[in-house]
């Protein structure tokens, strides 16, 4: 079986000649990878995250490298709002979570 080549990364594919800079907003990942993380493992971007659950926080910053910088906030509208936890640590909302759905 022939060996498939990986795709080219988002610099190649736009002859980027500095770092990406990428915005995580809800850093915890839903996947186990972020799609971000060959560029960032390539020095190719500089991750800044934000990540308003304090367990998956500092999960992030035991494990972030030179180049990721996460801040314990929730990302909104600048009103006065609620932040939902969820069981599942993936799922922390300004939104409320749909029991009927669940």
């Amino acid at each position: 079986m022939a060996k498939v080549a990986a795709p080219p990364s988002l610099n190649a594919l736009l002859d980027l000649s500095c770092r990406v800079k990428v915005v995580d907003v809800g850093a915890n990942p839903l996947e186990d990878v972020p799609p971000y993380l060959p560029m960032l493992r390539n020095g190719h971007a500089t991750v800044i995250g934000f990540e308003p659950n304090p367990e998956a926080l500092q999960r992030l910053n035991a494990a972030k490298g030179a180049a990721e910088l996460y801040f314990p906030y929730a990302v909104g509208d600048g009103s006065r709002r609620t932040i939902n936890f969820c069981a599942a640590q993936s799922m922390t909302s300004l939104l409320k979570p749909n029991m009927e759905l669940l």
